[in-house]
């Protein structure tokens, strides 16, 4: 019987050798077996830096080395752009050793590298849902020449999409693009820990959940540090009697400069607004400490330039610590992470394991996480709810779930009546009409 190692194709191996690699883990040895020797569809499930990426990508592109061009063969959807950009930079090196081409397309690649891949399609492209839906609205004369020989769709993230929106949509995009390509392709779907991977499966395949194979990585039960602060902040003299404002306290500011100085770390805000006050209040104090300014900032609103360049500095040797809300939270490489700090309580207990995942990526080194709570301290226009401080009872509450490995299970298939609203109005868009059978 073959190895791992023995049934990925000649260029593959080759490109793995020039690359440095010395061994494969485990996660990827299952999933080389289960892809090259078996026809199902598959789910990946582990923590962040568990090598998912290459555990899919490494039998996909040894199946496609041989007849690379032609048609896009493997589509990998991911929900952020600067996820995209990071798993090309990954694939990049892996698949130009092996002469496949790879590609990727959403709102900041140039009009050029689009219009030359519409020409010459041929091996791996890297795509969001929001990029695929105007494909198949703007270039839905393309469709079936960029796609007639689709062998493979990675879904990267499943987590973040089920039970919203996005997955009820691309969903939906993956139904459509079966019509375009000469036979139906095989979905493999990288997940963090959810509550229930059977359910992710099903929206699959909802017609045959069965033939979804789960591999879950059951190695790196790492140690963990973790420890939540808490601050009572006192109200503050202001003229709007419904609105009190409230001071923070100087300590909060002062620990988390405190535990995040001189490390790369990340710190994850709940909303922009936080991101960008703490952000510059931190720099303050490293500026009087006399340190300079160590802490740097990503959100979803900030301009592609800012963005790439925090990205560009973690990845670099100076240690940072990056203030941000959920777009780093997912697998986007910024190399090893000493510690993660939290503002406030996360919104999920699937969130917080994420979060956590982010830190000690080398395996000697454990998972860190701190957690600062800012309550209001009670005086006489407290409520009941206020009196027994609803962020840290959560926190708490979350931090005891995640001991006993209980995640959120998602609901992979909510009435979303807005997106089948724009789903009918695509697929007319993309066909120029037809009957209810059709669109079904």
């Amino acid at each position: 019987m073959s190895t791992p190692d023995e049934l990925l194709a000649e260029p593959i191996r080759r490109s793995l050798w020039r690359m440095g690699w010395q061994s494969l883990r485990p996660l990827q040895k299952q999933a080389i077996s289960a892809l090259l020797q078996d026809r199902g569809d598959l789910i990946l499930s582990a923590r962040t830096a568990s090598g998912k990426t290459e555990a899919a990508f490494l039998p996909i592109l040894s199946d496609i080395s041989a007849q690379p061009l032609g048609s896009i063969r493997a589509l990998y959807v991911g929900p952020l752009k600067a996820l995209i950009n990071d798993q090309f930079r990954r694939l990049e090196e892996l698949c130009e050793y092996a002469e496949i081409p790879v590609h990727k397309w959403h709102g900041d690649v140039s009009g050029d590298r689009k219009r030359k891949l519409a020409e010459r399609p041929g091996g791996v492209l890297l795509i969001t849902p929001e990029s695929m839906e105007s494909l198949f609205i703007n270039r839905s004369s393309l469709l079936t020449k960029l796609f007639h020989s689709l062998s493979f769709v990675v879904i990267d993230e499943l987590h973040a999409m089920l039970g919203k929106e996005r997955g009820s949509q691309l969903r939906s995009q993956l139904f459509r693009l079966q019509r375009h390509a000469v036979s139906e392709p095989r979905l493999i779907a990288l997940s963090a820990t959810m509550g229930d991977l059977d359910a992710a499966a099903r929206w699959m395949r909802p017609d045959c959940p069965e033939r979804v194979r789960i591999l879950k990585d059951e190695s790196g039960n790492k140690a963990i540090r973790y420890r939540i602060h808490s601050y009572l902040s006192d109200r503050r003299e202001s003229d709007d009697l419904r609105d009190p404002e409230r001071e923070t306290p100087q300590q909060f500011h002062e620990d988390v400069y405190q535990n995040f100085r001189g490390s790369k770390n990340l710190i994850f805000a709940n909303s922009k607004s936080m991101v960008e006050t703490l952000t510059d209040r931190l720099n303050e104090l490293g500026r009087s400490h006399g340190t300079g300014e160590e802490f740097l900032i990503h959100h979803g609103s900030l301009s592609r330039e800012i963005r790439e360049e925090t990205e560009r500095l973690m990845q670099a040797d100076r240690a940072y610590t990056t203030v941000c809300s959920s777009t780093l939270e997912l697998g986007i490489d910024i190399g090893n992470v000493r510690a993660v700090g939290q503002i406030g309580p996360c919104w999920s207990v699937s969130s917080l394991v994420q979060r956590l995942g982010r830190s000690g990526r080398h395996d000697h080194e454990a998972h860190q996480m701190r957690i600062f709570i800012l309550a209001e301290a009670p005086d006489g226009r407290s409520t009941l709810e206020d009196r027994i401080y609803p962020d840290l009872l959560q926190s708490i509450a979350m931090t005891e779930l995640m001991r006993e490995r209980w995640v959120e299970s998602p609901n992979v298939f909510p009435i979303d009546l807005s997106t089948l609203v724009q789903q009918v109005l695509s697929f007319i868009a993309e066909t120029g009409g037809g009957n209810c059978r059709k669109g079904f």
